[in-house]
């Protein structure tokens, strides 16, 4: 999406020969497979709703953060400022490392404090 051709030391799935755009359709399949995971392991499970509207809502906002990343490519320097960077930081990475991994335990848990909690 943001034409680099490395991602942590290795190259980017869409550089790979045969890829290219494909990797757009790859990312919409991988993301329909952990829906898909989550309703064959927990779909009988009373927090399975609560669990999906989590993943939806984390998956929202990193799209969000990764437009905005996106959009920032076009703008001036000028209108680059630190909001904006800590906007994207927080959208684009934050949730899915680090509050998913704290939000959805609880809710696994099922107990009626951890529903408050959350």
């Amino acid at each position: 999406m943001d034409h680099s051709e490395m991602r942590r030391g290795q190259p980017c799935w869409y550089k790979r020969p045969g890829v290219a755009l494909i990797a757009v359709n790859d990312s919409l399949l991988l993301e329909s497979s952990v829906y898909e995971l989550l309703r064959l392991h927990l779909g009988n499970e009373t927090y399975y709703v609560k669990c999906l509207e989590l993943f939806l809502d984390v998956t929202r906002k990193t799209e969000f953060g990764q437009a905005l990343d996106l959009e920032s490519e076009s703008l001036d320097l000028a209108e680059f400022d630190m909001k904006r960077y800590d906007t994207i930081v927080e959208y684009k990475t934050a949730y899915y490392s680090f509050y998913l991994s704290i939000v959805l335990p609880p809710h696994l848990s099922c107990s009626d404090t951890a529903w408050r909690w959350c």
